[in-house]
Order: structure tokens, then sequence, then C-alpha cells
């Protein structure tokens, strides 16, 4: 059963489904509010609506491709799990004393708790583990009542003979906690950024699993047999379950979803360099994109912590719609943010029981937004945002609440601004020299007044860009990855060719046996290696037939001859599947009559002008829409600002420049 596949993006916010047609690429969309208590039930909403507007069962759905800002969001906000945290005796400060520079340590200093035991740095043990102590030890934790475990010891990445050990422990004493072994997470020597890792990955466990169970549960009782794939940071889909065990692998998702639409879209409409930011309802995704291809990093940064997972190259800081406003009492400053209105009870607009002001609402005051979002289902208040607003000018002593709302933009916009910067020159740029890609529900209200700020001409606003990512999940490429058995160090050529043959072989039979021809597979190895001095590097190279075949197989992947080979994996991929974009129909420079919905007062830089207010599916290619004027479509709302115009791109894009 099959024919169709389904991309979910599931934001703090909305839930985003794109439902697509296996045989067509014809694309079904619907934007739904997130329900936080089971995230599966937004899913299966937005299942129900796409499949309405397709016509189609949802029991033919074959593939759910799953990704979203949640684990991302948790780090941010500080909602994961509590997380206990058990270290060789002497490194119990080994999060706090991190490299010169400490994050809010994710393990309490009060759930961290120290085992006698010691690995050297060879891997022999030098002290065994005191199993009576570590008894002990995990039953403090447990008293704690601690929602998740991590087990990092010292020399772990080179011997995790005794993290086993504790782990088997761990599974008597805290029965049904889910615990994180380091060396698994991270089979590396550096210390601090293993423990990082895996505390990261225990902070997100419960979440991760919930997520997954509840999802497996809600299809299966829509009668949907699908199999359901998490994307991971890298772009690159794995099973449910090992998503479920290694939640940092996925933790930002979301982006490589959203890289991978804003790559194509901006492909094109001409452009194969450009900056990107994805604003959503909780926080804010800045990347550099070079040649249409995102860098893949392995690390990945959410916050202030550094990962080290491999993911899309993207710098995230806690920002978005649903970002809470308010006025420091000590400082009478403005403060935006990191905590979030999210679904539950969203901005006060929202008429769901929120109280505290937000970004939409600041918008919503300003006039920016139509009467409705999210396709209808989310009638908005305008007399509960602009209350909202008033009371910050109140707080304030700002004169209007317009002028109050001008500062609160100002400061979201400084603060994007801010993130398009440090993503340019820590990569030797200046934002001016790349076209900018907005997307997310918020991003292209916001998109004009950034450009202006940073200089990122033209703005280039996708079709349906409060969707993206979803579009971009379901055209992620079918994928499978084998890891190799332990024990390749000194492996000669004639052993290392086989074994790269035989991992080739068997992820290509896995595609096979899920239609995918073997003539249209390309590999990569992805290799883990150990330099001398203990320094860790990866590498990921391209298996073709000429380095499959080589006399020297390290040569030809660019392993340096004092390398050794820690940890080998070969992901073989299939064709990206098709996918149909709304490409507008020709037309001239002045859009049709129909086009236009009316006429409205909003405030643009302290001032009081008239903008028309276009319908976005009703536009031409070729039409020009001269500023101030507002196009919405229904996941989200253009902003574009006097002095500038957006013309439609024959694909479907805005591209908004100066006059």
């Amino acid at each position: 059963m099959g024919g169709f596949r389904l991309g979910v993006d599931v934001g703090d916010t909305f839930t985003d489904v794109l439902l697509v047609d296996e045989r067509t690429g014809a694309a079904f969309r619907a934007k739904i509010p997130t329900t936080p208590h089971n995230l599966a039930v937004a899913v299966l909403n937005g299942i129900r609506d796409t499949c309405r507007a397709a016509g189609v069962d949802p029991k033919l759905i074959g593939h759910v491709l799953h990704g979203g800002s949640v684990g991302s969001n948790a780090i941010l906000q500080g909602s994961g799990a509590r997380v206990g945290l058990v270290t060789t005796s002497g490194f119990r400060q080994v999060l706090q004393l991190a490299r010169s520079y400490a994050a809010e340590p994710l393990a309490r200093p009060e759930d961290t708790v120290e085992v006698i035991e010691r690995i050297g740095p060879d891997g022999s043990v030098l002290l065994p583990l005191d199993t009576g102590a570590a008894r002990i030890a995990l039953r403090r934790l447990r008293a704690a009542r601690v929602e998740a475990l991590t087990i990092s010891l010292l020399n772990a990445g080179v011997n995790d003979r005794h993290e086993r050990l504790l782990g088997r422990l761990a599974a008597e004493e805290l029965p049904g906690v889910p615990v994180s072994l380091s060396a698994h997470v991270l089979a590396e020597p550096r210390e601090y950024e293993r423990t990082v890792s895996a505390v990261v990955n225990s902070y997100l466990r419960p979440q991760a699993a919930r997520a997954v169970r509840d999802l497996e549960t809600a299809l299966a009782a829509a009668g949907i047999t699908a199999r359901i794939s998490v994307l991971r940071n890298d772009g690159r889909a794995t099973a449910a379950g090992h998503a479920a065990e290694r939640p940092i692998a996925a933790v930002s998702s979301g982006r490589a979803g959203g890289l991978r639409g804003a790559a194509h879209f901006a492909g094109l409409a001409g452009f194969t360099d450009f900056l990107s930011l994805d604003l959503g309802g909780s926080s804010a995704d800045v990347a550099l994109v070079r040649d249409g291809r995102p860098r893949i990093d392995r690390q990945t940064a959410v916050g202030d912590l550094t990962l080290r997972a491999t993911g899309v190259d993207v710098h995230t800081v806690a920002l978005g719609g649903g970002s809470l406003v308010r006025v420091s009492k000590s400082t009478m400053e403005l403060r935006i943010g990191p905590a979030s209105a999210g679904a539950l009870p969203g901005p006060i607009s929202y008429r769901n029981g929120g109280t505290k002001p937000t970004v939409t609402d600041v918008n919503l005051a300003l006039g920016y937004l139509p009467e409705a979002i999210a396709g209808g289902r989310i009638r908005l208040d305008l007399e509960g945002g602009r209350k909202a607003v008033a009371a910050l000018a109140d707080a304030l002593a700002l004169p209007t609440p317009e002028r109050a709302a001008s500062e609160v933009l100002a400061l979201v916009n400084d603060k994007l601004f801010r993130a398009l910067r440090l993503v340019s020159v820590r990569n030797g740029h200046d934002p001016k020299d790349f076209p900018l890609v907005v997307f997310g529900g918020a991003g292209p209200l916001h998109a004009n007044a950034l450009a202006r700020i940073a200089g990122t001409w033209p703005v280039i606003v996708p079709p349906s860009p409060g969707t993206l990512a979803a579009y971009g999940l379901a055209g992620t490429e079918p994928s499978e990855e084998v890891v190799a058995a332990p024990g390749l160090t000194g492996a000669g050529p004639v052993r290392l060719r086989a074994v790269l043959a035989d991992l080739v072989h068997s992820a290509g039979d896995r595609l096979a046996a899920r239609g995918v021809p073997r003539t249209d597979l390309k590999a990569q190895a992805d290799l883990t290696l150990s330099l001398p001095g203990g320094r860790i590097t990866e590498l990921l190279a391209d298996l073709d037939s000429s380095a499959l075949s080589a006399g020297d197989p390290r040569g030809a992947l660019g392993i340096e001859p004092e390398a050794e080979i820690v940890e080998l994996r070969v992901i073989v991929r299939g064709p990206r599947p098709p996918l149909l974009t709304h490409e507008p129909l020709p037309g001239r420079k002045n859009p049709i009559p129909d086009a236009l919905l009316r006429t409205k007062k909003i405030m643009v830089d302290s001032t009081l002008v008239a903008a028309d207010v276009y319908d976005r599916t009703k536009l031409l290619a070729g039409n020009i829409i001269p500023g101030p004027a507002l196009i919405v479509e229904p996941d989200s709302t253009t902003l574009v600002q006097p002095g500038h115009a957006a013309k439609v791109h024959p694909s479907g894009c805005l591209l908004i420049n100066p006059e």
C-alpha cells in the first residue's frame, strides 16, 4: 500500500503537513496548531485536511517523513527532561569547566554524581569500577527523580567497558529511566564534547520517545501503516526508533528540511548563493548557502550550546512570532524571549487564554496580519493585541501603543541582523554580498525591514513560505545507512575494499527492497578517524566505482596515511522524489483586479500609511507590487514596505527590491 508520502514539520506553535502524490508530484498543504499534549493529534488533523483536499484515503500514505524544531526549542527554552549525570571521580564539574565558556548546564550540579573507576588514555583499566558505591550514587539520582540518565566516564571513548557496566546497574536501580552512554553517543576522547552531547541526548530522550510512540499509535489507530522516518540534522532520513534513542541527531531536523526547500526555490529564481532566515513561532534559524547546497558541519549549534552532531550549518536564536515581550522591572528595558507562548496558550490575539504579549500581537497591532491565519483556523483578536501593546507602552512610558510596537520590531530586527551578520562574518563574508531567502510563518513579515538593515537584496519569498520545511522534508531522497563492524584499525587495502563493497551492497539491497532502482544510487563513506596525539577528525567522501575498485582505497577516499579508522558508515541515497511547484501563469506588470482584496491602514516606521492587500494565489508572473503592501496566503503574510516593490518571478517566488 502506498502512492503518497507525507512531510511533517512540527514546530512549537504550528505543525505543517505536506501530502505528495508520488506518481504526479502534486502537493497538498495544511498548517495546523500544534497540540503540545500529544504532537500526533496535530499531525492527524493535518493528514485529514490534506487527504480531504486531495480526495484520497489516508491509508494510501506509504511513508511519513517527520522533522521539526521541538528539540531545539526545548533546549532554547529549558523545557527538556531532568537529567542525572554520572562521571568519574574528580570530574563532577566537567560541564561547568567546558572550554573556557560554559553554557548553562542541562544536568544540574545536584543531579551529578561521581563513581570510583579509571580507564587510561590507552583504554587500559587502571582502577576497576566500584559497583557497590556506584549503586549508592545511582540511588541518590533515583531519589532526586531524574527523568533521564547520562553516564560519561573518563576515556570511555577508547574503552566503554565501565559505561556499559554502569548502564546495566542503572537499568536495575532506575528502571524505566532512559540511559545515554557517552561512548555510544559520541565515540571521541574529548571529555567535555562527549559529555555535553550525551547530556543533551538524555535531555531530549523522553520527549522524543513519547513523540514517536504517540505518532505510531495514532497512525495505527487510523489504519495508516506508513513507514515513519525522521530527518536528521544533516538532511538524511533515519528510522523513527533510532531517532527516539538518539534525538541529538535530529535535534534541529526542521532546519534541514527548510534549507532543502529554500535551496530549491532560490535555484529556480536564479540564485545559488544566499543567506536564509527561517522565522517560526519560537526560534529563528539563519544559514549561509553556497553553490545551492547547505554547508554540512560536524557540529550543531543551538543557542549557546555547540554539540558534536553532524548537521547543516545553521545559527539558531530564541526569537519567533510567539516570543514573549516584556519590560525589565530593574532596567525598564525591553526583553524578547527566550520564553515563548507556544501553541498553548499562544499569543493573546489567538483567543486561547494567553495573557502575555508576543511579537505576533505586536505585528497584529501594527496592522500587518489578516483577520484569520493558518488557513482560517485561528481568528485573531485585534482588540486583545492592541491592549497588550498598550500595556507595553505604559510600562515603557511611551506616548502611544504604536510607538511601543515600533520599538519591539526594531529590537526583533536588530537581533535578526546580528544573527545574519554572525553567520556571514564567520564565513568571511559581508551580509550584503548575498540575497536573503525568508520563510517560516513569521519570516516574510520581517524580511523587508531586515534587508534594509543588512543590505541583503533581493529578498526572496518562496511560495507557501510557512510550510517550506514540510516541503523540504517530503522531498528527502530515500537513503540507507550501514555501519561497519568494529576492528578496522590497521585494515589493509584488500580488507577495506571488501568491507566498503559489502556495505554498499547491503545498503543497496535495503533500498531495492523499497523499490529504488540500483542504477540510480549514490554512495558516500562517512568516517571517524583518529590521528596521532589523540585528535579525532571526520571525513565524508564519495564512493563511486573508481574508489571502490582502487588499489589503495584509503588514498582514494582521502584518508591520511597516519590516520586510524575509528568508525566507518556507508550512506547510499536514491534519487530525489518529484515535487510539483506552483508556477503562476504569465501576466503583465499590474496585477489583475481580483488579486486586490482591499486597502487598510498600517504603521510603518511610526507613520500611518495606506497599504494594498493582495491575494498571493491570484498574482501572475511579472506582476509588480509596490509598497506599502501586504501579500497574504494561507500560511504567511509578506510585508512590502514603502519605497520597495515585490516582483512575481516565474518560479512563483516574490523578489523584493528597493524601487
